[in-house]
């Protein structure tokens, strides 16, 4: 606890000053009125990120008996607990809600929105540290306004992709272990993700926040995901959402929506265990209960990020009868990412085996006595970790990945993001920008709360990262060929495709890829690099430009082939292509 314990402010750091006033006369009163007002000297050139000011009863937040963000009453009515000091009981791991005034700067100071609202204590384990993560609420019975009406997240767009969202019910000020670190992993996790994968992701923006004037640090702002995300991200009602949390969809794993929503996920899965998945109409019937193009993109994210977590926990699962109906996924808290980068995590993500088919494993493997082994790792193990390999909570990748179709769907899917968005030098260079934004503000962040240790371990932090990043395609790479080969499974190798793109007339698709300059890793180059698996054919499409028509393919394309706008192509080595696009005549 020493390492995230409290530590004392350094020097003097600026502050606000908040006036509440109201009006009475006889038995007459006002409203209150809450103003925040920066006046600090240290605050004349303004703060280089936007800024929430928080201002409530001090009680609420520290009084012994029901101040929600200290230890308070509740930790010494159960000081002999023995669990892990993090989920010890105490005021703050309660779900009160207190009121409090809630008002939004942009860095040039003008004022987005201010009113009365709720707020809570978010998180699990995070509540025990010091500086806390804090859930928003905009509620009726605190304000005429129900949302928090601004532009918030600049560019975040609406369930029809064109309309930006500008109203939320619930904001989220989000600290999570990644403070103590680079606050960047979850959070580039997510917004370097939110509009290529099709996962349903939180906008993410750095800001301050003071409570009831003082300084308190950099929070990452984030949206909150429930019925009210989907709705205005979907534009369909709140009403019909149904939404559960966990991979085996209990009852008590419902989030929202009408009563015994969940079983129809866990029937969904139990069709997947039971039946072959090899079968195509088993599959078809699949495809109309999921969308299978998220589960894949769900699953990649976490694999890439090497964090483990999202296998018996923050995943969630949604649906609506109201758009299309089928279950969709969202994920959560990738405080562990850009980490751990030999992290095996596809075959964690994709784990068929018991713990003792493992050990087994593990025996041929290493010659080791089998009774000794599972000794060692029953010792060294708790009940969670080993929940986490048993095969239940990973039954639906594994069965379908027994399916052809979805097999080749998966791969071709992980090596067009490997080879797009997870590029070294396009993933690399978010990061690098998103630190540059919190940069200027980490000083006076370190000096409130002495976390990150400096700006120099900071910088150590990105730079680790940075090298995850730089590493872990090739890595993956081979976790992923290992994978399927144990399996004796079509895949063999990898090989380079190269294509060198139209300068006029159209542009090339690559499996899911669109190979034009707003897609991650083409930009203005005219010859595009991809590694893909040998074994796993890949799925080309010349598309034209309107008054264009495509003409043929050129290079390492087999003479049969040349003429057709689409074509599946397998390949064993390096090749290169291009495509041929002509003038379309009148009536063509």
């Amino acid at each position: 606890t020493d390492i995230w314990g409290w530590k004392p402010p350094k020097g003097k750091l600026p502050g606000a000053t908040t006036v509440r006033a109201i009006a009475s006369q006889a038995n007459f009163s006002s409203q209150v009125y809450t103003h925040t007002y920066f006046i600090d000297p240290q605050l004349r050139d303004g703060f280089p990120l936007a800024v929430f000011a928080l201002s409530t009863a001090p009680e609420n937040l520290f009084a012994y008996e029901k101040g929600i963000y200290v230890p308070g009453i509740i930790y010494d009515q159960n000081i002999g607990y023995e669990g892990n000091w993090m989920s010890h009981p105490a005021n703050y791991q309660s779900n009160h809600e207190i009121p409090v005034h809630i008002a939004f700067f942009e860095p040039d100071g003008y004022q987005g929105f201010s009113q009365e609202g709720g707020m809570r204590i978010h998180g699990g384990w995070s509540r025990a540290q010091p500086i806390k993560s804090l859930r928003l609420y905009a509620r009726k019975t605190y304000s005429i306004n129900n949302a928090f009406y601004h532009n918030i997240f600049n560019g975040s767009a609406g369930g029809d992709n064109t309309s930006a969202v500008n109203e939320f019910r619930r904001l989220l000020l989000r600290s999570g272990q990644s403070l103590f670190r680079s606050h960047l992993q979850d959070a580039i996790s997510h917004a370097h993700a939110h509009s290529f994968l099709k996962v349903d992701l939180l906008r993410y923006r750095p800001v301050i926040h003071f409570i009831n004037g003082e300084y308190w640090g950099i929070k990452n702002l984030r949206e909150v995901f429930d019925e009210n995300y989907i709705a205005s991200h979907y534009s369909i009602p709140v009403e019909g959402v149904i939404i559960v949390e966990g991979p085996l969809a209990y009852d008590s794993q419902q989030k929202a929506g009408p009563e015994g929503g969940s079983r129809d996920f866990r029937e969904l899965l139990q069709f997947v265990e039971r039946r072959d998945m090899r079968d195509p109409d088993n599959f078809a019937r699949v495809q109309q209960l999921m969308d299978i193009d998220s589960f894949i993109d769900y699953n990649i994210l976490r694999i890439y990020s090497a964090d483990p977590d999202g296998v018996t926990k923050h995943l969630a699962m949604w649906k609506s009868a109201d758009h299309d109906g089928r279950w969709r996924w969202h994920t959560w808290d990738l405080d562990n990412a850009l980490m751990f980068v030999n992290n095996d995590t596809m075959t964690f993500y994709a784990n068929d085996k018991t713990v003792q088919e493992h050990l087994m494993t593990q025996k041929s493997e290493e010659d080791q006595n089998y009774s000794d082994v599972l000794a060692m790792i029953s010792d060294d193990l708790n009940a969670a970790v080993q929940a986490v390999k048993a095969p239940r909570y990973t039954a639906l990748l594994t069965g379908l990945l027994q399916n052809h179709a979805f097999r080749r769907r998966f791969i071709n899917r992980f090596a067009d993001v490997l080879n797009s968005l997870y590029r070294p030098e396009v993933y690399s260079s978010a990061l690098i920008q998103a630190a540059q934004v919190i940069e200027e503000e980490l000083p006076r962040h370190i000096d409130r709360w002495g976390y990150p240790f400096s700006i120099r371990y900071w910088r150590s932090q990105i730079n680790q990262h940075i090298d995850f990043i730089n590493r872990r395609p090739e890595i993956l790479r081979r976790h992923i060929l290992d994978y399927f080969r144990t399996r004796k499974m079509e895949i063999r190798g990898t090989a380079q495709i190269g294509i060198d793109l139209p300068t006029q007339g159209g542009s090339i698709r690559i499996n899911s890829l669109s190979l034009i300059p707003e897609t991650p890793s083409v930009g203005d180059q005219t010859n595009w690099q991809g590694i893909y698996f040998t074994g796993i054919p890949i799925e080309l499409e010349a598309v034209p430009k309107p008054g264009w028509k495509f003409t043929a393919w050129t290079g390492d394309i087999p003479q049969n082939q040349r003429e057709n706008q689409t074509i599946t192509l397998s390949f064993q080595k390096d090749i290169q292509i291009s495509a041929d696009f002509s003038k379309a005549t009148e009536r063509e």
